[in-house]
């Protein structure tokens, strides 16, 4: 998949891809290494396969893309609030763009994360978005242009008119999963569940193969799930 993304995005540009900022949500604390190990590890070998596949690449002697990877949260239990209700918006609640970057993030010096509340909620409380940097090559040693770099995707969702709680890309991903209402969450409950012995049940990828829902070809290339 990672391949074919770098493929289309150089075909349609015409040059070679030089920067490559992965979001990624949908992982708990407890899987950072495993998708430190696995999936970056595949997107790199995504690039050097198709670096190593194209003439023209290594004719014009492009270096490779630098990587950005960053894992972004929603459940977690951390809510922010202004320290004087004057500074907070109409409903009491800190403004949207607000940053949190010391304090409550990791203490680890190998992982660095922030937290980024991008909208405004109509009513109750707002809660942030976690960003956890696993890897970063295009800014390395400063998040705080990621941190403005996250705030700005959440502006650019086209169905919405205020920013949303996640950059735009992540959003978009999620519409155009492929899956029947209540199929993904029955996919998922037979990937996790066990056995009467206690032995954890494989993966099923066909099952997951067979429940997807391709696209008509026509609507290829486009945004179609806006």
């Amino acid at each position: 998949m990672m391949r074919a993304a770098i493929v289309d995005l150089q075909t349609r540009n015409r040059n070679a891809v030089t920067h490559i900022i992965f979001y990624r949500d949908g992982v708990s604390e407890g899987e950072y290494d495993q998708v430190k190990s696995i999936e970056i590890a595949d997107i790199k070998n995504a690039i050097n396969d198709v670096w190593n596949s194209s003439p023209n690449i290594q004719e014009g002697g492009f270096p490779k893309p630098k990587l950005t990877f960053i894992v972004v949260g929603k459940r977690h239990h951390t809510l922010l609030f202004p320290s004087n209700p004057a500074g907070g918006d109409r409903t009491g609640n800190c403004p949207a763009g607000v940053v949190v970057n010391t304090g409550i993030t990791q203490p680890t010096p190998d992982i660095r994360d922030f937290y980024l509340l991008s909208h405004s909620a109509i009513i109750g409380t707002s809660r942030s978005s976690h960003y956890v940097v696993l890897l970063n090559e295009v800014f390395p040693g400063d998040t705080r242009i990621l941190e403005e770099l996250s705030y700005a995707l959440c502006h650019v969702y086209a169905k919405a008119t205020r920013s949303v709680s996640i950059p735009a890309p992540l959003v978009c991903g999620r519409e155009s999963f492929h899956f029947a209402p209540g199929v993904e969450d029955s996919l998922r409950a037979n990937d996790s569940g066990t056995t009467v012995s206690g032995q954890t049940v494989p993966f099923d990828l066909n099952a997951w193969k067979a429940a997807f829902k391709s696209r008509n070809l026509r609507l290829d290339g486009s945004m179609y799930f806006l």
